[in-house]
């Protein structure tokens, strides 16, 4: 669809789908194990009960595939307006921040046996990896349009290039000496006069 395509040359382009749901699902298989660790750590409450381990692991699975699912789907409008993967802004670091929590809740009360304590320890156990990652990632601050990463990715080659460009020059230098140095050494009959090549 065309209204996918916002402005003109790279930035032109959206972020795949694919690329951003395969990003916050592999942030997800990170936050899993904490999730899953306080919301163990919360069935030692009495309000919450004791309940089977492989029940809190569908619970976290499930809440994470259906509410990264859905953060990218509430991301997306953001992404496609703002041309970039990170558009920034207090909106679009809110809906990222809490939309998979409250997924939470209602997946922990029926996956947990409708108990609303339940529901909300889901919520606090995903809460809190998503307020670590909040805090480190700051999405409400704006990150680089395609067009800028690609224009300094161009410029890292470029400083890189002239940076060791003399150091390239000398070792492909040292590398074609060796080479005729050998071969001279194996057909000593072609070596020119006046010493070892390359010497």
């Amino acid at each position: 669809m065309t209204d996918n395509y916002v402005g003109q040359g790279r930035d032109s382009e959206p972020v795949p789908l694919s690329a951003a749901l395969s990003g916050h699902l592999f942030m997800a298989v990170l936050k899993a194990p904490v999730a899953f660790l306080l919301l163990w750590l919360a069935t030692l409450l009495p309000a919450v009960g004791r309940i089977e381990a492989s029940s809190l692991i569908v619970t976290i699975i499930v809440a994470y595939l259906i509410g990264e699912i859905l953060t990218v789907a509430v991301e997306r409008p953001f992404v496609i307006k703002a041309r970039r993967p990170n558009p920034g802004g207090w909106n679009y670091a809110l809906l990222g921040w809490w939309t998979t929590p409250v997924v939470g809740i209602f997946v922990g009360w029926l996956v947990l046996g409708n108990s609303a304590a339940a529901a909300m320890a889901t919520f606090a156990a995903l809460a809190v990896p998503a307020t670590v990652e909040v805090v480190l990632s700051r999405p409400w601050q704006p990150g680089e349009s395609r067009e800028e990463f690609h224009q300094r990715y161009e410029q890292f080659k470029d400083t890189t290039k002239v940076t060791f460009a003399d150091d390239v020059d000398e070792v492909k230098r040292r590398a074609r000496d060796k080479a005729r140095n050998d071969y001279y050494r194996k057909h000593p009959g072609e070596k020119p006069m006046g010493g070892e090549a390359g010497l």
